[in-house]
């Protein structure tokens, strides 16, 4: 590797520090690192030797725009914020607490997408599965499932509840719920 690439490298990399310590570091951002890394190595990005700055063409730069935007959404998309539920059979039964409806992105009940949202639903079978997909992630968390009394097991290793601050009441009346797994939460921010 000649002198060059090795400056671009270390550049490459104090950006990367500095994107870190500023705490926007997110999967995006450790991507484009390794692929910069990557076309340094094969001589596809220069460095400017007068600003020390990366030197891309105009042509490149268009098209390096139009991929990142495509990233960006692919890695919106990617991330999944979800609560998966088992629940028993009946008519009207409380999937969520209804005041939580507006945080909800989609809900898919035995794989289907449901057109409808709601808090409420009627259910024909036995271990019908859940999976409430949200929005963004939420503050306020307190009484989340609060008379969800046929719901017998939640899965929450797909929730990041890193933002949860009040979860009073979180699992109140849900008589059916056998057991739970929450060691993996990160309940640093919740107010006692």
């Amino acid at each position: 590797m000649n002198q060059t690439k090795f400056l671009l490298i270390k550049k490459l990399m104090e950006d990367e520090k500095k994107n870190y310590q500023n705490k926007s570091q997110n999967t995006y951002n450790l991507i484009n690192f390794m692929q910069n890394i990557a076309k340094v190595k094969e001589g596809k990005i220069q460095i400017c030797r007068k600003t020390n700055k990366i030197r891309i063409s105009s042509r490149k730069r268009i098209l390096l725009f139009f991929i990142i935007l495509i990233m960006k959404i692919l890695f919106s998309l990617s991330i999944d914020n979800s609560i998966t539920l088992k629940i028993n059979s009946g008519e009207k039964l409380r999937i969520i607490n209804i005041g939580y409806k507006s945080y909800i992105q989609s809900i898919y009940i035995n794989e289907v997408f449901q057109e409808r949202i709601s808090s409420t639903y009627d259910f024909t079978e036995d271990n019908n599965i859940v999976k409430i997909i949200f929005k963004n992630q939420m503050s306020k968390c307190n009484e989340l499932f609060k008379n969800c009394s046929e719901v017998y097991e939640i899965d929450f290793s797909d929730f990041d509840g890193s933002n949860m601050l009040d979860i009073v009441g979180f699992f109140d009346y849900c008589n059916s719920l056998k057991s739970i797994d929450i060691s993996s939460w990160d309940v640093s921010k919740v107010k006692i």
